[in-house]
């Protein structure tokens, strides 16, 4: 509904960029948190960017290190990385 007007709040200042994806991760997160509960994960680590799952693993330094491997660089100030607690 407010995408021009994000597009165009993002253009001016490109940390606001950083910020829209963290928000978009945290959203992404909540619903991705439900479907992996369902399948019985707990206490994993992951990673998304643009609304997709790029990385997991047992710690958050296991998670940043496949980051470093497999994504660009100016991809990886996008990503959000949360955790999966208990099961």
């Amino acid at each position: 509904m407010y995408w021009e007007k994000i597009e165009e709040l993002i253009d001016k200042n490109s940390n606001l960029l950083i910020l829209y994806h963290s928000e978009m991760g945290k959203i992404h997160a909540r619903r991705y948190r439900k479907l992996l509960r369902e399948i019985g994960l707990g206490n994993v680590w992951f990673a998304i960017l643009e609304g997709i799952i790029v990385a997991s693993g047992q710690t958050r330094d296991e998670v940043e290190q496949i980051l470093q491997e497999i994504l660009p660089a100016e991809k990886r100030e996008f990503v959000y990385i949360f955790q999966l607690k208990g099961k």
